[in-house]
Order: C-alpha cells, then structure tokens, then sequence
C-alpha cells in the first residue's frame, strides 16, 4: 500500500501510524480520504481507528484548530465509537492544556494495537516540548511536579527523576530540586511562544496550590 495512492485500508492504516514521515505528508493523504470515508460503506469498520489517526497527526501538527473542524466532519455513528472518544477527550485536554488529562488519555485509554505507534510519537513529541517550555519558564522546579507535566511516576523512588535528568535538567541535592541547564539569560532568548509560557505559568500555580 502506498501513501501515493492511497486507501482505507488496515495496511493503509498500519504504514501510516509507524511512519516517521512528516504530519503535513501524511495528513495530505488522509484529507483526500475523506469523501471515501464519508460515501463508501466498504470501510465503515475502519472509520474509528482512520479519524483517531487522522486526529493524532493534527496533535503532532500542532494544529488544534484544524483538529476540531475535522470532529465536526465525522460521521455521527463514528463520534460514539469508544477508539474515537479517545481521541476527542484528548483533544479537549490539549485546547484546555490540562497536562495531567493528555497523560491520563494517552497512557491509560485503550488504544488499537495498529494506533499504538503513532500515539508513542505523539507522546514522546508532547514531552519533549513541555520539558522545552518548562526549562524556558522556569529555572527550577520539585521533581514531583516535573513530572506530572511529563507525565512520569510521581512516587517517592528515583524512577520519575531518573527520566528527567538529561539534556535540560540536572538534580540539584542540596535543596532537592531539578535545575534548568539554561541560564536565565538563555531561557530570555528561548524562542518559545509567551502565550504558551504563561498558560503553563497559571498550570503550575494551580498546581501547587492543590
């Protein structure tokens, strides 16, 4: 099955969700599928596991606009199919950038074994840019909250701060807390966007006040 002519197929499905080829590729491919999975009868049993895939390749797109237009087109009987409502409750926990349900729908909702890798991609790409904004917003942080944002362990072993000590962060013993590598000058010139920096601002206020 090639990306070039595709189909809604289960081999359709499977090489897109292990590919690492670039969302905007992929998700050119799903788009000119779309009237297929609105006309076709044939591919109904797909239509969950297609759109739950079509909705991933937006997140890693980042482009959650895009992602609630495409609910809006899909097909009543397919919104209630339980590998669907996966992805639309993580859609909403990513408007409303509520990290602890991103994690909580990623890591413990039921996903389709051919999904699987995608969602891993996706997950992995969502850590990577919350740990890229925390060490921009802050230059230190407790390692249980670090990684509720990441959504790592949080119990009192070393296994969540083994995860995040790396490139960006470093234990800091004396105080127990995690410190950015970045200085506070290098965190200024971070070419984060400050709308997102303040939104997880409010997040770790909130969280700490719990």
């Amino acid at each position: 099955m090639s990306l070039f002519n595709p189909q809604i197929t289960e081999d359709f499905l499977c090489l897109v969700c292990s590919s690492e080829l670039e969302p905007t590729i992929l998700i050119e491919a799903f788009a000119g599928l779309e009237a297929t999975a609105q006309t076709d009868p044939t591919v109904t049993e797909l239509l969950p596991a297609f759109y739950s895939s079509y909705l991933l390749l937006l997140f890693l797109d980042e482009d959650l606009a895009e992602a609630r237009f495409l609910v809006q087109r899909i097909p009543t009987h397919v919104l209630i199919d339980h590998i669907l409502t996966n992805g639309i409750d993580l859609l909403r926990a990513l408007c409303s950038r509520s990290y602890p349900s991103v994690y909580q729908f990623l890591l413990n909702s039921v996903w389709p074994s051919t999904i699987i890798p995608l969602r891993n991609r996706f997950l992995k790409q969502f850590q990577k840019r919350t740990s890229s904004l925390l060490t921009t917003a802050y230059t230190s942080i407790s390692p249980q909250l670090a990684a509720e944002y990441m959504g790592l362990p949080t119990s009192s072993d070393d296994m969540g701060v083994d995860a995040l000590v790396g490139e960006q962060w470093f234990m800091n013993d004396h105080p127990g807390v995690l410190q950015s590598v970045l200085t506070k000058e290098e965190a200024a010139k971070h070419p984060h966007d400050n709308h997102d920096i303040r939104k997880l601002t409010r997040l770790v206020t909130h969280l700490t006040e719990d």
